[in-house]
C-alpha cells in the first residue's frame, strides 16, 4: 500500500513539472486532470479490462446457451432457478422441461434454421420454450403480447416463422390476422391444460412428451442466431433485432464483473420479450442466479415482493422509478437491495431514489438490444450512465460526434469528416465496428436495408464503419457520460383517416397518442427526417400554439379545449 501510494505521487509530481515547464495552459489543465483522476482512471480500466476478458472468454468458448445452462443444471440441480407466484422451479426443473421442448419439437420435424414466434405472457414456462428449440437450431422470435391486427401480422411476416406459440389469453388476437398465414403451425400454450380445440394445445403435448436422448441434434455455434428482439416500434413497425448465442451470453457480463457472488436473487416484472426481460433470465440461464418472475409491474407491490422473496439485486427500467418514489417510506427501505442494475433512473430524481430506498450502489447503464455501445456507472456518479478515462476512448471506440439538432444528421466538416465534441457538449453517441469482439459489432436487423440505416462510413478515415445509435448523449472532462436526447424519430405520411378508431383497434395501448396535433405541414429535411425540437418544446400548450389540437377521451379524439388543458396540467384529468 506505501508503495502505491509512494508511485501515485510521483507520477502526480512528474506529470506537474513536465506539464508546468512546457508552460501551455491546455497542457497544464491535462496535467491537472490526469492527476485528479488518476486512481478513479485505474479502478475504472480494471474494471473495464475485466469486462473485456469476459466477453473475449465468451467468444472463445462459442458456446450454445443451452450448454451453458446445462452445465449450471447439472452442477446445481436443486437450486432454485424461478419463483413464479406460488411455484418454484429448480434449475432440474427447467432443464426437464426445456428437453421435452426439444423433443416434442423435433418429432414434428423441426430443424436448424426454423423459426418459431413466441407470444406468451410471464411465466416459468417462457424461457423452457426458447432454451428447448434453441436446441434444436431453431430461433424464436419473442413477440409483444400487446400487439394487436396488423402491427402483430407484421412482426410474425417479418420473422418468416414455421410456427407461433401463443398463450390461451391471447387466441382472440391471433384469430384476427390467422387467415393471413394460412402455412403457419399454431400451438395454443394453456399452463391450465384447458385449449381451444381449433389448436395444438402444446402445454399437454410437452408434458406427455419424455424427455429421452437430445443428444443427437445438431451441434450449435455461438454465433448461430438464439432469438430475434423486436425494438420498441416508436419510430415505425417493430424491428428483429438477430441475437446470436455469443450475443446472449456476454448481456451479463457487466454484472458478472462487478457483482462478482454467485447467489443474486433478483426480480422482474418486466414482460420477457423486452430486452431488459430477455437480460433478467440471463442472470439464471446463463450465470445460475434466481429470478422472481411477475405478471406485471406493481409500484404498490413492488417493495413488499422484494422482502417477501429476499431479493438482493434490483434492475431499474426507465420510467418506473417515478412510480416507485410515490411509495410509502416504511415500505420502501425493507428490503435486501444492495445494487441497482438499470437504465432510465432520471438524473434529477437520482439522489432522492438512493436515499428512500437506501441503496448503496446504483449502476446505471447505457445500451440498445442491437447497438455495440455499452457503458456502466461503477463509482455512483450521480446521473451518469458510465465512465471511459479519456485515454482509453480511442481503444474503446467510442465518441460524441456534432450533428444537426434539427435532422439528427451528424455534421461532417469540409473534407467529409465527422467532428468530435468538446467536453460537456451533447452530441451523436457511435460505437466502432469491430467483427471479431462481441459487442464490439453491430448486431444488425434482420431486415437489411434497415441495419444498413444505423451504420456511418468515413467516420473519421476512409473505410471506417460506425453504429449510429441516434442517441445524445455528453461527456465531461473527467470522462463521465450523461445521457441527454433521442434524435432521428422518422414519420410517413398518413391520411386523416387512418385515426381515431384505426389507431385505437389497431395500435397496443400504450402507443396510441393521447394527443394529436393537426399541422398544415411538417418541419422536415430533404430526408424526411422530423425537425423536432421545436416541435417538443410546444408539445400540446395550447397557449403557444395556433394549430387544431385533439385529446383522446372514452375512445374518441375530441378538441382540446382551455378548460380541459387545465384539467390536465393540474392533474384533474389523467391517462
Amino acid at each position: 500500500m506505501v508503495c502505491a501510494m509512494v508511485l501515485f505521487l510521483a507520477v502526480a509530481i512528474a506529470i506537474l513539472i513536465v506539464t508546468k515547464l512546457l508552460k501551455p495552459k491546455k497542457l497544464w489543465r491535462q496535467g491537472c486532470v490526469t492527476i485528479k483522476t488518476f486512481s478513479n482512471d485505474l479502478r475504472i480500466a480494471w474494471n473495464l479490462l475485466r469486462i473485456k476478458i469476459l466477453l473475449s472468454k465468451r467468444r472463445f468458448d462459442n458456446l450454445a446457451v443451452y450448454t451453458q445452462f446445462s452445465k449450471i443444471a447439472r452442477k446445481y440441480p436443486q437450486k432454485t432457478a424461478f419463483i413464479y407466484e406460488n411455484e418454484t422451479w429448480t434449475f432440474s426443473d427447467v432443464l426437464k422441461l426445456s428437453d421435452k421442448v426439444a423433443n416434442y419439437f423435433s418429432a414434428q420435424g423441426y430443424q436448424k434454421g426454423d423459426c418459431v414466434s413466441l407470444m406468451l405472457e410471464n411465466c416459468p414456462d417462457y424461457p423452457c420454450i426458447w432454451l428447448g428449440i434453441s436446441k434444436l437450431g431453431v430461433m424464436t422470435a419473442l413477440i409483444n403480447t400487446n400487439l394487436v391486427r396488423h402491427s402483430l401480422a407484421q412482426c410474425i411476416r417479418v420473422s418468416n416463422c414455421r410456427g407461433l406459440i401463443f398463450g390461451a389469453n391471447l387466441r382472440s388476437g391471433v384469430e384476427d390476422i390467422a387467415g393471413e398465414f394460412a402455412q403457419m403451425e399454431l400451438f395454443e400454450y394453456d399452463r391450465n391444460h384447458g385449449g381451444h380445440v381449433r389448436y395444438t394445445n402444446l402445454k399437454r403435448e410437452i408434458d406427455n412428451c419424455s424427455i429421452g436422448d437430445t443428444s443427437r441434434f445438431p451441434k450449435i455455434k455461438g454465433n448461430d442466431t438464439l432469438l430475434y428482439i423486436y425494438t420498441s416500434g416508436t419510430t415505425g413497425f417493430p424491428k428483429p433485432v438477430v441475437v446470436s448465442h455469443t450475443r446472449y451470453l456476454t448481456l451479463v457480463c457487466f454484472m458478472e464483473a462487478l457483482l462478482l457472488r454467485t447467489d443474486v436473487i433478483a426480480y422482474c416484472p418486466m414482460p420477457l420479450y423486452h430486452s431488459f426481460g430477455t437480460a433478467a433470465i440471463a442472470l439464471t440461464v446463463v450465470d445460475g442466479g434466481t429470478l422472481v418472475l411477475k405478471d406485471k409491474f406493481s409500484a404498490s407491490h413492488y417493495w413488499s415482493d422484494y422482502a417477501k422473496f429476499k431479493c438482493n439485486l434490483y434492475t431499474l427500467v426507465k420510467c418506473v422509478d417515478i412510480y416507485l418514489l410515490s411509495v410509502p417510506q416504511d415500505d420502501a427501505i425493507k428490503h435486501n437491495v444492495k445494487y441497482i442494475f438499470g437504465a432510465g433512473l432520471q438524473r434529477h430524481l437520482w439522489k432522492a431514489y438512493v436515499e428512500k430506498f437506501q441503496i448503496e450502489n446504483v449502476h446505471e447503464f447505457y445500451g440498445s438490444t442491437e447497438g455495440n455501445l455499452r457503458l456502466v456507472n461503477i463509482d455512483n456518479k450521480v446521473g451518469s450512465v458510465g465512465c471511459i478515462p479519456n485515454r482509453l476512448k480511442g481503444l474503446m471506440g467510442i465518441f460524441l460526434i456534432k450533428y444537426d439538432p434539427n435532422t439528427g444528421e451528424p455534421t461532417r466538416d469540409t473534407n467529409g469528416r465527422c467532428i468530435r465534441c468538446g467536453s460537456n457538449e451533447p452530441g451523436l453517441i457511435i460505437g466502432e465496428i469491430r467483427s471479431k469482439v462481441p459487442l464490439d459489432g453491430f448486431s444488425r436487423y434482420l431486415d437489411v436495408d434497415a441495419s444498413e440505416k444505423k451504420i456511418l462510413s468515413d467516420v473519421f478515415v476512409i473505410g471506417d464503419k460506425y453504429y449510429n445509435s441516434g442517441d445524445v448523449l455528453s461527456c465531461d472532462g473527467l470522462g463521465y457520460f450523461y445521457f441527454q436526447d433521442r434524435v432521428g424519430d422518422t414519420f410517413r405520411q398518413l391520411l386523416l383517416d387512418v385515426l381515431g378508431n384505426e389507431l385505437i383497434s389497431n395500435l397496443p395501448s400504450y402507443a396510441i397518442p393521447a394527443f394529436i396535433r393537426v399541422l398544415e405541414a411538417l418541419p422536415v429535411t430533404g430526408s424526411y427526417k422530423l425537425k423536432k425540437v421545436k416541435l417538443q418544446k410546444e408539445g400540446f400548450n395550447i397557449n403557444m400554439i395556433k394549430d387544431k389540437i385533439y385529446i383522446l377521451s372514452s375512445g374518441k379524439y375530441i378538441p382540446l379545449t382551455k378548460e380541459i388543458y387545465n384539467d390536465v396540467i393540474n392533474n384533474r384529468l389523467r391517462f
